[in-house]
């Protein structure tokens, strides 16, 4: 055989193109595609709930301090857990730890939603803080699940579509959340909508197949 022919990726041993890729493997796995729907829904109230959040402790403070520690509150729990979630994520079921942490996020949600009715700035910043705990688990665990789910030769397109998925509820995620705060004058349901988009994904993991 030609040196040229045997290098070509392109062209295999019998001189035939490789067989096509489908651009859908991943969706046609029952268990995938719970996972997808409840993990787009999980995101798709959590960017709700960034603009909300913001919206609402503005209209309380009128600080740009206050805002200011929102990223604090969310984000130092991310930080400093975010060996021991990894380890976590390693020695026990992915699923299961996915699925504790999103009942955090269900509690963080429904938190917001009652500091909405009362107007407490204290209540925001902790269910804020109890979200970033919840979110610290949530991501190692579910980049762990994700090779468990799928063959490994259609894993890549399973990361394609958890990437089509989180870009395009990171971008509808904050208009929806604003429209739903013009629309019922506060931030109140916008929260309760991201609780029950958390219940969902809780749902979604439960029906998944044990594994």
């Amino acid at each position: 055989m030609p040196a040229d022919q045997a290098a070509s990726p392109s062209v295999s041993s019998a001189g035939e193109p490789p067989p096509k890729r489908d651009a859908y493997g991943a969706l046609r796995i029952r268990d995938y595609r719970l996972f997808l729907i409840g993990h787009s829904v999980s995101v798709l109230g959590v960017q709700m709930q960034t603009v909300a959040v913001g919206w609402q402790l503005y209209e309380q403070t009128r600080s740009a301090w206050a805002l200011g520690f929102v990223g604090l509150a969310q984000f130092s729990p991310m930080l400093c857990l975010a060996l021991v979630a990894g380890q976590v994520a390693d020695r026990y079921d992915r699923r299961k730890v996915l699925m504790g942490a999103t009942l955090l996020a269900v509690a963080a949600s429904f938190g917001l939603a009652l500091s909405a009715a009362r107007g407490n700035v204290a209540l925001i910043y902790a269910c804020l803080f109890l979200s970033g705990t919840a979110r610290a688990f949530q991501g190692p665990a579910r980049s762990a699940l994700v090779p468990q789910l799928v063959p490994r030769s259609i894993f890549s397109n399973a990361v394609s579509w958890n990437v089509s998925a989180f870009e395009l509820a990171s971008l509808t995620g904050p208009a929806l959340g604003g429209w739903l705060i013009a629309l019922l004058h506060g931030a109140q349901w916008v929260y309760v909508l991201g609780g029950l988009g958390s219940v969902w994904c809780f749902a979604f993991l439960a029906a998944m197949t044990p594994k």
